[in-house]
């Protein structure tokens, strides 16, 4: 039997999000790039994945020497799979020739000089 007695607190929204995000790109990648699924039109939601692109050179614009530990692991972990996979399926693949001009390249472009800045 499972005992639905025990709660699982999170102190603020900070946690949660620590949280939570890991298992969010767990999931996208699952689901979108499982590597038999084909591409299709779910998976080109650009604006979707440039918010996520975006909301993530923002925070490492805010704070590029006081990352927490957990939060340089999730990066390295978990968002740059996703990424990579995206980059490769999505707009590689959609642009072709010209993908380094799309807004999604270009943002993952300054996610790593974000990333070259900071230090370990």
């Amino acid at each position: 039997m499972i005992d639905y007695s025990e709660n699982f607190l999170v102190d603020d929204e900070k946690e949660g999000l620590k949280i939570i995000k890991p298992k969010i790109i767990d999931f996208l990648l699952a689901v979108f790039f499982n590597e038999e699924k084909p591409i299709t039109d779910n998976m080109k939601d650009h604006k979707r994945f440039s918010m996520l692109f975006q909301m993530e050179l923002e925070r490492l614009q805010r704070k590029i020497d006081q990352h927490p530990h957990d939060y340089i692991q999730y990066i390295c972990g978990k968002f740059l799979k996703l990424a990579l996979f995206y980059l490769k399926k999505i707009i590689i693949h959609d642009h072709a020739q010209e993908y380094k001009e799309s807004e999604e390249f270009q943002l993952l472009f300054e996610i790593s000089k974000k990333l070259f800045d900071i230090r370990f």
